[in-house]
């Protein structure tokens, strides 16, 4: 007899079917985030390193503007080639050179924006910029010259201009205000650059107007001894001044180089002093022509006295108080060193006539003064036996 089979069927409840569900999407985000991650890495370790490229200078049209490539730790390969381009369009090619800066020259070609670009193997490198006109500088002269001398010839010099331009530019060098005697004024342009081309500005100059030099005309420059270096004289001439200017030397005071009496003195012009309304354009010059003389100081003797003598039919006396000097300058240093003196006759008389001559002095001023012969009295008397 055939057995009767029975099939158990389980039945799902919704909390197992929604388990199983959960259990799916689970494992499906994970596979999905893991794709995302490895296609990130790979995408990172694909992208080129960003690096930088920097500058110094003014990027403007025409001009050279160098920008240096800033690699920081980034190692760059011995001979690897790279590119560059200015505003996506190639310029130009380069193999790198170890232990060398990356520099790229750029000469923008118009106003405005701009983006320079290097790009390597594993890097790039991107610097946006602004090109503006060139900056020209017209720079004006330091200049001189003498008074009542016509202006120097004087030029201009132009720089910042692009290679092979030239400044059209006619502009004419001139003081900024009237030149009225020696002194600095300041130069500039009769007219401003009036194109749109360039930015031009200027750099003024100088013009230097030196007092005129004037020298002494020779005279008869000459004075006695008097302890000082001063003379005055209200005739001297200058020469050198010009027709119609007010010059003349001040208080007629000319001035030798030193006290002392010589001829062919020279004059001090570091001591004489310029007057006058002009005096201000003029100046002594140095190289002076004119000399003078100063004469020695003649001074006397007084109280001089010779021994009373017995005749002995000679001239002859003897000196036995040499006296003092009158009509020594203050603060001068001299005396009496030696002297001659003797009776004009032989002959036996009171109150002679005895002269004394070949005075010698002495001291530092000595040379500055002079004694003349003078006469004293003596006494020759006769012998009685």
């Amino acid at each position: 007899m055939a057995k009767k089979s029975t099939s158990q069927t389980e039945t799902i409840t919704p909390d197992k079917i929604v388990q199983k569900d959960s259990s799916s999407v689970l494992v499906f985000f994970a596979v999905l985030v893991l794709g995302i991650v490895t296609a990130l890495v790979i995408l990172f370790n694909s992208r080129p390193t960003q690096l930088k490229l920097t500058t110094q200078d003014l990027v403007s049209v025409g001009q050279k503007a160098t920008f240096t490539l800033e690699q920081g730790k980034f190692e760059i390969q011995d001979g690897e080639k790279y590119s560059w381009y200015v505003d996506d369009q190639k310029q130009g090619e380069g193999i790198f050179q170890k232990g060398k800066p990356l520099t790229i020259d750029l000469v923008a070609n118009r106003e405005g924006q701009g983006k320079l670009t290097v790009k390597g193997q594993k890097w790039h490198a991107t610097a946006n910029y602004v090109a503006t006109k060139p900056n020209v500088v017209i720079s004006l002269p330091q200049t001189q010259c003498v008074y009542g001398d016509k202006i120097p010839q004087m030029n201009y010099t132009v720089t910042g201009l692009p290679k092979g331009k030239t400044l059209d530019f006619d502009g004419k060098i001139v003081p900024t205000k009237e030149i009225n005697g020696a002194g600095v004024y300041q130069l500039g342009l009769d007219k401003q650059y009036d194109k749109q081309d360039y930015n031009v500005s200027v750099q003024n100059g100088t013009l230097f107007v030196a007092p005129r030099p004037l020298t002494v005309k020779q005279g008869n420059f000459s004075k006695t001894y008097d302890g000082g270096d001063k003379m005055y004289c209200n005739d001297v001439q200058l020469e050198g001044v010009m027709e119609g200017d007010d010059v003349c030397l001040k208080d007629g005071c000319l001035y030798f180089c030193d006290k002392n009496a010589g001829t062919s003195k020279e004059l001090c012009v570091d001591k004489m002093q310029l007057s006058g309304k002009d005096a201000k354009n003029y100046c002594l010059s140095q190289e002076q022509t004119a000399k003078g003389r100063i004469l020695k100081k003649i001074i006397t003797v007084e109280d001089t006295m010779v021994d009373d003598k017995w005749y002995d039919g000679t001239k002859s006396a003897t000196i036995n108080q040499m006296g003092t000097l009158n009509g020594v300058c203050d603060g001068d240093f001299v005396g009496i060193g030696s002297c001659r003196a003797q009776y004009k006759t032989p002959s036996t008389g009171a109150n002679k006539d005895v002269q004394i001559d070949n005075v010698s002095l002495v001291g530092r001023d000595k040379d500055n003064y002079l004694v003349l012969p003078y006469t004293i009295k003596g006494n020759v008397n006769e012998h009685k036996g």
